[in-house]
């Protein structure tokens, strides 16, 4: 009986060497229980509890076959856990890591943005790995600071702005064409600021409970917001103003996206197993489509037409084509519930990720999962893509990591 812990997803080797040759008919079986689960550290893992457990096992097969089991005790080799991140995969950030909820990319800048559980907003440079702007709470005074590096020569200004403390960010989005970033938290508040002059441009109260998730129109001064089972549009250049609420879900709106072909048109999903698609002119949806409690959703488009994918809590990814308003495909390649999912027009893979820590990259056409891989970096909650490199950035629960287009 082997002794050790392997990471989630990792490769290792078993050399197995025989005294005698093998005869005919005989054979060996190795086998494997989870230990873990839930995020628990490996050097956590209780070893003597996995080890009655497999006995238990061990029992049941000796009770079951009707030849004789052989029990075999082989010698396991290690590696560490950080050894095992294979090539191609770039890790950021890690350490003390706090949850990531959102990432988002800047269009020109080389800048990832992520959103944190603890409130925190970080906009990193994905060239250097530093953190070029941090939006934190302060201890001291109750109060965010907003803290602007930048690099010049060997000069370092950091420039503090307070606002009102928020809690969990689930959120946050740029919005490129002012030069802001807009942020949703846990208690229902929305905070606009100009990572330009490092000055705030507005914060108020958006909704009653945590915003679940926002989206910036293409083109349009408008911003959508979701919260408990409502969605509501704001307009910046009429002061900010809610100028459509949209009613008609029943149960938590977890993820709202515009279209990138009908930039009037939006999409929402709920765990009232509805997917919703909506025009920002009118509060009545136009489309209804039924499903398992979702998750996320992202609008695709191939050589046959455009189509809707969703991810449910069951752990299944489901192809809508919005022509027939029917789910054409019905996709299952992680063993734990989906945490998000991603397809940018310029890539040749759909992705989805998983809580249970892995990364699943599908064919577009065929939706047959060609790679399934590991980070060791906790559940995935979230993806952008790099336009210029074609890189995949994944946020996850214990740091943020880039994937080589090599590995797609």
């Amino acid at each position: 009986m082997a002794r050790g812990v392997a990471p989630p997803r990792s490769t290792y080797t078993l050399v197995v060497s025989m005294r005698k040759p093998v005869n005919s008919g005989e054979f060996f079986t190795l086998e494997s229980c989870i230990v873990g689960e839930g995020g628990l550290n490996l050097k956590d893992v209780d070893l003597d509890l996995t080890n009655r457990e497999f006995h238990d096992f061990f029992k049941e097969a000796q009770a079951s076959c009707t030849k004789k089991v052989h029990q075999q005790k082989l010698e396991v080799v290690c590696g560490a856990q950080d050894e095992l991140i294979q090539p191609g995969i770039e890790i950021i950030s890690k350490t003390n890591f706090p949850q990531v909820l959102s990432v988002d990319v800047h269009p020109t800048e080389p800048w990832i943005m992520t959103s944190h559980h603890g409130g925190q907003i970080f906009i990193w440079d994905y060239h250097t790995k530093a953190i070029q702007i941090s939006v934190e709470l302060s201890e001291e005074s109750g109060m965010l600071s907003f803290l602007i590096f930048y690099f010049s020569s060997s000069v370092l200004m950091i420039d503090h702005t307070n606002m009102v403390v928020p809690t969990a960010v689930y959120s946050a989005k740029f919005i490129e064409r002012e030069q802001w970033l807009v942020a949703g938290d846990d208690d229902g508040d929305i905070y606009v600021y100009s990572y330009c002059t490092r000055q705030e441009v507005a914060s108020f109260r958006g909704h009653h409970s945590r915003i679940e998730s926002l989206a910036v129109h293409p083109s349009r001064p408008f911003i959508i917001s979701s919260s408990s089972h409502l969605i509501e549009l704001w307009n910046w250049e009429n002061n900010w103003e809610c100028t459509h609420t949209f009613k008609e879900h029943s149960d938590r709106v977890t993820q709202i996206t515009f279209n990138p072909v009908d930039n009037n048109s939006f999409a929402s999903a709920s765990l009232d197993h509805t997917i919703k698609i909506w025009n920002v002119s009118s509060p009545n949806s136009t489309i209804t489509l039924s499903a398992d409690g979702l998750q996320s959703l992202r609008y695709i488009i191939n050589d046959i037409g455009q189509f809707l994918i969703s991810d449910s809590q069951d752990g299944t990814t489901k192809i809508w084509d919005l022509d027939t308003h029917k789910c054409v495909q019905t996709l299952k390649g992680h063993a734990n519930h989906l945490g998000s999912l991603y397809r940018h027009s310029d890539l040749t893979v759909l992705v989805s990720g998983s809580l249970d820590g892995t990364v699943c990259f599908l064919n577009p056409i065929t939706y047959r999962t060609e790679k399934i891989i590991g980070l060791n970096l906790g559940a995935v909650y979230a993806f952008g893509y790099l336009t210029e490199s074609k890189r995949i950035v994944v946020g996850c629960h214990r740091g943020i990591a880039i994937i080589e287009p090599d590995l797609l």
